[in-house]
């Protein structure tokens, strides 16, 4: 899920183990099962709000509200970057980004991927897995060269 789409997340939105919803940038509908991971967060953040999750908190300045929670979010990431010695500074971005090419280093198709990342083309999901390391690269080719 893109953050903005983690914080306007209704608990309506969550049914029968799953979370349905539709994105935000794209209006594309959704239908993810919850994992037990993403249950237990769900269960850490319970709150008497309409949200999942306390980020939306002013009737009127709901953008304010996800955009100092982006911020916030963004910073975290990068000083968990400083302290693991990751040479990128992390940020959401990174995170879907990792998530892809993750997937894709799985065996799981371009197709999938784009269709998991909310893409409209496969070839928008392909600028994420264009910046494979080369030593990835460079092991493919050994297996298929021998």
């Amino acid at each position: 899920m893109n953050l903005i789409d983690i914080a306007y997340l209704k608990k309506s939105y969550i049914r029968t183990g799953r979370i349905e919803y539709s994105r935000r940038k794209t209006s594309q509908q959704f239908s993810i099962k919850l994992t037990d991971a993403a249950t237990a967060i769900l269960a850490r953040y319970h709150n008497d709000s309409p949200f999942a999750f306390p980020v939306i908190k002013r009737k009127g300045n709901e953008y304010l509200d996800y955009i100092s929670f982006k911020r916030l979010v963004n910073k975290k990431l990068k000083d968990i970057g400083v302290l693991a010695e990751i040479s990128i500074p992390l940020t959401t971005y990174v995170a879907r980004h990792s998530w892809a090419t993750i997937a894709k280093r799985q065996g799981i198709s371009t197709a999938i991927i784009s269709e998991g990342l909310g893409h409209e083309t496969e070839q928008t999901t392909q600028v994420y897995l264009d910046s494979f390391e080369n030593d990835v690269l460079d092991k493919a080719n050994e297996l298929v060269t021998g």
